[in-house]
């Protein structure tokens, strides 16, 4: 349960809520939060941008479908979670094995 600051001591008249001594804490406490909220706010923002350079690195930017990047990166992700792949055993990517497609 949360109890305001301003109910724990005695009644404040209105013409002494100034010269408070809890004035003081409070503005404190309000420039902290401000300062705060400020880095939240510049970090979700790098976030953000962080995000759309990577989906613009990944996409085509006429077609909107996926390079070869990210293409090979899906496939890498996809073959590494397959049970029982060389992958998983060996630590090796799975675009390093040669493929014979003459066979």
């Amino acid at each position: 349960m949360r109890i305001p600051i301003c109910l724990l001591g005695p009644p404040i008249n209105e013409a002494d809520l100034m010269s408070h001594p809890f004035i003081g804490f409070f503005a404190v406490e309000a420039i902290i939060q401000l300062i705060a909220m400020s880095f939240l706010q510049i970090g979700m923002e790098k976030e953000r941008a962080e995000l759309n350079q990577r989906r613009a690195a990944q996409t085509d930017e006429l077609t909107g479908a996926a390079n070869r990047r990210s293409i090979l990166e899906q496939a890498d992700a996809l073959l590494a979670r397959l049970p029982g792949s060389q992958t998983q055993r060996r630590g090796a990517s799975p675009r390093s094995r040669p493929f014979q497609i003459d066979q």
